[in-house]
């Protein structure tokens, strides 16, 4: 029955029943007896009625329960996805009128820094193009599936998986969008760890990643799992020390205790493991979870090393046969300087200049060859002695002053500083005469290089400065590496070997010193080095050494 039908209904039952109840009255006075005839119909009429009535009142309750439960399920359904899923309304203008507890704390925003906010503010700058996207799938009232990217209050994202579908106005209306999401971030995170795991695990570099303070390896690839007889393992592979003693040496705890109480975030060392050499390479992982984690990397370099060893022993080989018969011919060009073979003309004077210059180069070069292929190999001696700096400056001063008027430079010493070091003088000469070589050769015609001397704590600081051309910032890390060259110089077109600083830095680190250097381009620089001061009980120079200074 309709509600339309019903409502006629019980309209006719109640007009029935009024009339049943005049009739009764009427027949008590005497009047309308006609009545009285119809009145066991008009009842029945009624009682009818009646019972359709409730029968049809019984119909909606139970319609009502119905509607009611449905409610109810609807609100638990309601309730739950506001418990699981992140939700946003926004009106037509794209602003935001809604955001449910789970979309707060997700993103770190309250109600009130959202709501009337537009949406775009959700966004990083560049994923405003999946915006776009997703408010013309909405204008053609579709519904948008996909991954987006949240921007956070604190600036960081949160990636959600969301279906945006078309909302309604209070009149029906489409206007605006409902938004609804689950945040993948972890379970994203966790697809890129295995992919970067299954990338590691093809390259041929041995890698670990442990626990900087535990030492306990969470992941090991492939090839290092084959170098060390290892299985792949969900649960870990123990502590880093019990795969192979290597990993407990020295060299390996120095980096370790760099990264740890150094403040590094990388370091890297030459290891040698079971006869083959390796470059590891140590890098923090910073956790989320506040954790460090390092990234170990070792590179099998055996064939670079037995191609250095070669070299290194065919440039020594080279350098031997090669200084006897210059010396000698240095040797000849000098007494024919000095009129052995009688006065020489002006011209061959000049030519024969030219040519004990070169050889001079030469031999200086074959020098450096030869030193660093004794510092490689560990042979090169040293005769560590107390000397007294000032004397040390003042020596290498006048041993280059020829060489540095060559290019109308002079060498100033500033200031008198003096004390005790204990070096090994010729190999601490040899430092400062390199030094004081390339300030010249670097400086501008008519220009000063001045040497100065400070005092540390326990040791001191020679100091060489020269106003050139200087040194470009890339190159600066590079400038005490072997076969370095650093720009152009004013000494005609023979170049140095670039190893020149490289012996500087290893005499001064093998006599307990070290270098350093600032330099602006175009405004010169300056070298330092240190020279330890003697401990008690540390020997003096010889007899010999005396009668030479004095």
């Amino acid at each position: 029955m309709t509600r339309s039908n019903l409502k006629k209904f019980t309209s006719v039952s109640v007009f029935a029943l009024v009339a049943v109840q005049v009739a009764a009255m009427i027949d008590q006075r005497g009047e309308w007896h006609v009545l009285g005839d119809l009145l066991p119909w008009i009842s029945a009429s009624a009682a009818l009625g009646m019972v359709l009535l409730w029968l049809s009142f019984r119909r909606m309750a139970a319609r009502h329960r119905s509607v009611w439960t449905e409610h109810l399920k609807l609100g638990k359904a309601v309730e739950a996805l506001h418990a699981h899923g992140m939700v946003v309304q926004t009106d037509s203008q794209g602003r935001i009128t809604f955001a449910n507890e789970r979309f707060l704390e997700a993103t770190g925003y309250c109600a009130d820094e959202l709501v009337s906010q537009p949406v775009e503010m959700l966004y990083f700058p560049e994923d405003l193009w999946v915006q776009d996207e997703l408010l013309a799938t909405i204008g053609k009232g579709e519904t948008w599936t996909g991954d987006t990217r949240l921007r956070r209050r604190d600036g960081g994202e949160v990636w959600t998986n969301v279906t945006l579908l078309p909302g309604v106005d209070d009149e029906g209306r489409r206007s605006g969008a409902i938004s609804v999401r689950t945040d993948i971030t972890e379970s994203r995170k966790k697809l890129i760890d295995r992919e970067v795991f299954q990338t590691l695990d093809c390259i041929v570099d041995q890698v670990f990643i442990f626990d900087l303070d535990s030492l306990e390896v969470k992941y090991a690839n492939q090839s290092a799992r084959a170098a060390h007889g290892l299985t792949d393992s969900l649960a870990g592979y123990g502590p880093l020390g019990a795969i192979h003693a290597l990993y407990t040496g020295p060299e390996f705890t120095g980096m370790l205790d760099n990264l740890r109480d150094g403040g590094q975030k990388l370091a890297h060392c030459d290891l040698v493991r079971d006869g083959t050499h390796f470059e590891a390479r140590l890098q923090i992982l910073d956790a989320e979870d506040g954790t460090r984690k390092v990234l170990a990397s070792l590179r099998d370099i055996s064939l670079r090393v037995e191609a250095q060893h070669q070299r290194d022993e065919f440039i020594s080989t080279v350098s031997h046969e090669l200084r006897s018969p210059m010396t000698s011919v240095k040797g000849a060009m000098g007494l024919l300087l000095a009129g052995a073979g009688g006065e020489p003309t002006a011209q061959t004077r000049n030519i024969l200049e030219i040519a004990h210059r070169n050889a001079d180069r030469l031999v200086s070069l074959i020098d450096d060859l030869l030193d660093i292929e004794k510092i490689a190999s560990g042979n090169m001696t040293f005769n560590m002695e107390r000397h007294d700096i000032g004397a040390l400056i003042d020596e290498a001063i006048e041993a280059n002053g020829p060489f540095s008027r060559r290019f109308d430079v002079t060498i100033e010493r500033d200031g008198a500083e003096g004390g005790q070091v204990f070096i090994d003088f010729d190999r601490s000469l040899q430092v400062l005469n390199n030094l004081l070589s390339n300030a010249a050769k670097f400086s501008p015609a008519g220009g000063k290089v001045i040497v100065a001397c400070r005092e540390l704590p326990e040791a001191f600081e020679v100091s060489v400065t020269d106003h050139g051309t200087g040194i470009p910032a890339e190159m600066v890390p590079k400038v005490f590496d072997k076969y370095a060259q650093v720009g152009a110089q004013r000494d005609g077109p023979v170049r140095g070997t670039g190893l020149g600083l490289a012996i500087v830095k290893a005499i001064a680190e093998e006599q307990g010193g070290c270098v350093a250097l600032d330099s602006a381009e175009g405004e010169g620089s300056t070298f330092y080095v240190t020279f330890p001061k003697p401990a008690a009980g540390d020997p003096g120079p010889v007899e010999e050494r005396q009668e030479k200074a004095s």
